[in-house]
């Protein structure tokens, strides 16, 4: 090993840009050279110090990156132009996604009931990223690709009026990819969504999944639980939505709306739900309001018994993921944005983990995989 004098290497850092003397060394029998201390300091291919990388990763995720760049400038007194941000935030979110696929599940607590939320927001794309694409456009195309979200957490707190069941502060678990759940998208692993829910859920003694009734929810859950019990249940939210729609295309009267909306609500809250499909039935062929409530009524009546989930200490409600659509779609769906499939999934990846509260534990393995390399 022959050592040659010491190179200049410039790196950020939280508190500015630094230059640092480093000695190389080059091997004659293999023909390879190295500098030792960025290999021990984890910075052999990258310019930018884990300490800056975790400023970085907790503002980008949060906010445009015009906006992160001011913010990390005003933080840090570090100058980082947007398309600067935006390379370093993909990288970090790919990393991010690997990470994901590595994580041990072994060890956790069992939990006696665990709650899956899904549901599917519309991330805006690049043109080239929705070709043949099918949408809601007037010509049949797509502007948009669906990020399918997961929310796992518990509820084993009570309201101390109603008694119903409350969600455990602090224990939710965000998973979100766009492309399909059921089919391979962009080159990757068709089952990587439903993998990654598998792992959330690990432990969990009696999964309970509460969704809109969409038939992609139902084919994803088969494949995370196969033979395993679990119990299926629609989302009160999306019931009640359905029914408001249907009744208010039946009357025009707002005080007999009202009124002939909140029998049907005590219908469905009492597990009622086939009373309320007979009496909505009849107005179906002149209102399609009526007709897509009483459809999705019929093929979801047996996730419909509200009051014998309430009765076990159940949820019903599945706001926690309607909270985080709201949360990745601040994100992602801000003005004149139109991502790459690559670049969207890195960015919820990198968001995942903030509101995950694991971007510790992301640096953390990113800083070893890179001392092991």
């Amino acid at each position: 090993m022959r050592r040659h004098s010491a190179t200049g290497k410039s790196f950020l850092t939280r508190l500015g840009r630094i230059e640092v003397q480093r000695t190389y060394f080059h091997c004659r029998s293999c023909g390879k050279g190295r500098f030792p201390l960025d290999r021990a300091l984890g910075l052999e291919d990258s310019t930018i110090t884990p300490g800056m990388a975790s400023v970085m990763a907790g503002t980008v995720p949060m906010t445009g990156f015009e906006a992160a760049g001011r913010h990390i400038g005003n933080l840090a007194g570090v100058k980082a132009c947007s398309s600067s941000l935006q390379r370093r935030s993909l990288a970090l979110g790919e990393a991010a996604l690997r990470s994901g696929r590595e994580e041990a599940v072994g060890g956790k607590p069992l939990e006696p009931r665990m709650y899956l939320s899904i549901d599917g927001t519309g991330i805006p794309m690049r043109k080239e990223e929705v070709e043949g694409v099918a949408g809601k456009q007037d010509d049949g195309s797509s502007r948009t690709r669906e990020a399918k979200l997961a929310v796992a957490c518990t509820a084993e707190g009570r309201d101390r009026e109603t008694g119903a069941a409350l969600k455990d502060r602090g224990s939710e678990t965000f998973s979100c990819l766009t492309g399909s759940a059921a089919a391979p998208s962009g080159g990757r692993d068709p089952s990587e969504f439903a993998s990654r829910l598998e792992r959330g859920l690990h432990g969990a003694g009696e999964p309970v999944v509460i969704s809109d009734g969409a038939e992609w929810i139902r084919n994803t859950c088969e494949e995370i639980f196969g033979g395993r019990k679990a119990t299926f249940v629609l989302d009160i939210f999306h019931a009640l939505e359905y029914a408001a729609d249907a009744v208010k295309a039946i009357l025009p009267d707002r005080a007999e709306r009202d009124r002939r909306f909140e029998e049907v609500k005590a219908d469905i809250e009492a597990g009622r739900a086939a009373r309320a499909v007979r009496e909505l039935e009849p107005f179906s062929g002149r209102h399609k309001e009526v007709e897509a409530c009483c459809r999705c009524f019929r093929n979801n009546i047996e996730r419909m018994r509200c009051d014998e989930y309430r009765s076990q200490g159940m949820q019903v409600g599945s706001g926690v993921v309607e909270s985080g659509c709201r949360q990745f779609g601040l994100r992602l769906k801000r003005p004149g944005t139109r991502w790459s499939e690559k670049g969207a999934n890195a960015m919820l990846a990198l968001k995942s983990c903030v509101m995950n509260r694991r971007l510790t534990d992301f640096l953390d393995w990113q800083a070893r995989q890179a001392v092991a390399a």
